[in-house]
C-alpha cells in the first residue's frame, strides 16, 4: 500500500499507529534524499595526479565522534581545517564509512562538503588501502585509518582522543600545526615498530566485548571475568583497602 492509503486505512483513533506510519515514511524520505546525494557526488577512483589529503568520514552517532572529538563531532569543520592547512591545489579526498547511514547526514552536511574547493568523494567501494598509499597524509576523528595509515609510513593529523596518539607519526591538530609538521612526522618502521612493542606491552589481558571473545584462543568466561576484575580493582581502587575508587 501507498503512504496515503494506510492513512486512510487507519483509523484516527489510533495515535500509535499513525505516528509509526509518519515515522517510517519520513526515514524512507531520509535514506532516498542520503543515497541521492552519495550517488552524486561519489567517483570509483580519484583522478589526476594533484597530491591530496585522505579523510575517510567516521560513522555518526558514534561514541568516537559525539564523546571524544570535541567540538569536531562536526565533521565537516575538521574538513575545512584540512582545507585551511594544505595548499589550494592539493585536493581533499573523503569517502563515506561504510556502516553510516542518513542519521548524521542530513541535506546541509552535503552541501557543506560541496562547498569546499577541491574536495572530492571516493565511492564507497574504493580501497582504503589504495587512498591511503598514495595520499600524502591521513585526516580523521578518532578512526581505525590512522592506526592503518602508520603501517603504511604516512602521516596521520587526528581530530580528538585515539589510542594511538603519541605513536610516531601522529599529531593531534590545532591551529599551530603547519603542513611542514605533518609531512615532516612520517614514522620511521623501525622506531614505530618499538613504539608499538612497548605500547602493546602496557596493555591488560582481558575482553570486555563479548563479540571479540570470539577471536581469543581458548577464551574462558570464568577467567576473563577474574582478570578484568583484577585489572579494575588494580587501576581504580586501592588495592590493600580495596574498598573506595581512587579516581
Amino acid at each position: 500500500k501507498s503512504f496515503f492509503e494506510l492513512l486512510r486505512a487507519t483509523s484516527t483513533n489510533n495515535v500509535g499507529r499513525l505516528e509509526n506510519i509518519a515515522s517510517a515514511f519520513l526515514k524512507s524520505v531520509q535514506a532516498e534524499r542520503y543515497d541521492r546525494s552519495l550517488e552524486l557526488l561519489s567517483q570509483t577512483k580519484v583522478e589526476g595526479d594533484a597530491p591530496f589529503v585522505y579523510f575517510p568520514l567516521s560513522t555518526q552517532p558514534e561514541i568516537t565522534t559525539e564523546c571524544q572529538a570535541d567540538q569536531y563531532m562536526d565533521i565537516v569543520t575538521a574538513v575545512e581545517k584540512i582545507r585551511c592547512l594544505i595548499p589550494d591545489h592539493w585536493m581533499i579526498c573523503v569517502k563515506e564509512h561504510l556502516l553510516q547511514y542518513e542519521l548524521g547526514r542530513d541535506p546541509i552536511f552535503f552541501d557543506r562538503l560541496t562547498a569546499i574547493p577541491n574536495l572530492v568523494m571516493a565511492d564507497r567501494s574504493a580501497s582504503a588501502y589504495d587512498l591511503i598509499k598514495t595520499c600524502k597524509f591521513v585526516a580523521t576523528i578518532n578512526g581505525t585509518s590512522g592506526w592503518e595509515a602508520i603501517h603504511f609510513a604516512k602521516s596521520v593529523v587526528n581530530f580528538g582522543s585515539m589510542y594511538y596518539i603519541g605513536l610516531p607519526g601522529v599529531l593531534t591538530y590545532d591551529d599551530e600545526l603547519t603542513l611542514e609538521d605533518v609531512l615532516g612526522a612520517e614514522p620511521d618502521p623501525e622506531i614505530l615498530g618499538a613504539a608499538i612493542e612497548e605500547f602493546v606491552g602496557r596493555l591488560e589481558d582481558g575482553v570486555v566485548n563479548a563479540d571479540y571473545s570470539k577471536i581469543v584462543d581458548d577464551y574462558d568466561d570464568d577467567k576473563n571475568a577474574k582478570s578484568v576484575a583484577d585489572v579494575i580493582c588494580r587501576v581504580f581502587y586501592d588495592e590493600s583497602e580495596n574498598t573506595e575508587p581512587t579516581v
